[in-house]
């Protein structure tokens, strides 16, 4: 193989492996307080179906989670059993939950975000 073309793939190569990671990391895609105190944190979750997570929270309690893409049924009732639930408590219930056979689930990533929340919240 010509050094022209060994460059070339190794440059396709390092493209699809920056934008694959880059695509799939979890981060705080937005952080804002509404007008009542109310957190609300955009976050993408890494290695499910789902594509972004809604947070809200106010004083330390969960008062809303909304997934878009994913198992549609199960993410909603996730939302649904942990609106009044205390942060540090759905942590301890869904961290380390897996689905199938990944390495996380949608309700673990929900932990990590929550996680991320505490830790920017302590820096602010």
């Amino acid at each position: 193989m010509n050094k022209r073309l060994s460059a070339i793939i190794t440059l396709i190569m390092a493209g699809i492996l920056f934008c694959f990671t880059t695509a799939s990391a979890q981060t705080i895609l937005s952080d804002s307080t509404a007008a009542d105190g109310t957190r609300i944190v955009q976050f993408q979750p890494k290695g499910v179906c789902s594509t972004n997570i809604e947070i809200h929270t106010l004083k330390n309690r969960i008062t809303l989670v909304q997934y878009t893409r994913g198992c549609d049924g199960n993410l909603k009732a996730i939302g649904i059993l942990v609106k009044g639930m205390k942060v540090k408590d759905a942590i301890k219930k869904l961290e380390g939950v897996k689905c199938g056979k990944k390495e996380t689930s949608c309700s673990d990533q929900l932990t990590i975000a929550l996680k991320m929340m505490q830790e920017t919240k302590k820096k602010k």
